[in-house]
C-alpha cells in the first residue's frame, strides 16, 4: 500500500527556533496530523479505495474520511507557511550576513589611539 502522504515532517534546527519558536509546535503538529492519517487508514482500509462500493458508506468511514481531508489540507497549509517562513528567515540571514562588520579595514569610522583626558 502506497501512502500519498509527504515522508515525515522535517523538525526545525536550533537556528530554525532562534528565528521562529513556533515552527517547533508547528512541526509538532504536522507530525501528530500525519500520525492520524495514517492510524485513520489502518483503522479503515476503504479510505484508500473511495470508489470500492462493497460496504456502504457508515457513518464513521464518512467522518474519518473528513477528519483524513481536513488533516492533509492543515498539512498542507503548514507545508506552505514553513516554505514561506525559510524563504523570509533565508533573506533576513543573508541581510544580516551582509552587514559590514566593524574592523580596522572597514570603511567605518577609524579607532583612535589616544584617550581624550
Amino acid at each position: 500500500m502506497t501512502s500519498p502522504e509527504r515522508d515525515a515532517p522535517r523538525l526545525p534546527s536550533t537556528d530554525d527556533l532562534i528565528w521562529a519558536p513556533e515552527r517547533a509546535i508547528l512541526a509538532a503538529l504536522d507530525a501528530n496530523l500525519l500520525l492520524a492519517i495514517r492510524a485513520l487508514r489502518a483503522e479503515h482500509p476503504l479510505l484508500d479505495n473511495p470508489d470500492d462500493d462493497d460496504e456502504p458508506d457508515h457513518p464513521v468511514l464518512l467522518l474519518a474520511e473528513s477528519v483524513v481531508a481536513s488533516a492533509r489540507s492543515l498539512r498542507r497549509l503548514l507545508a506552505g507557511y514553513d516554505h514561506v517562513g525559510h524563504r523570509i528567515i533565508d533573506h533576513a540571514v543573508n541581510l544580516h550576513d551582509d552587514t559590514p562588520a566593524c574592523s580596522p579595514n572597514s570603511s567605518g569610522p577609524a579607532p583612535t589611539d589616544s584617550i581624550p583626558t
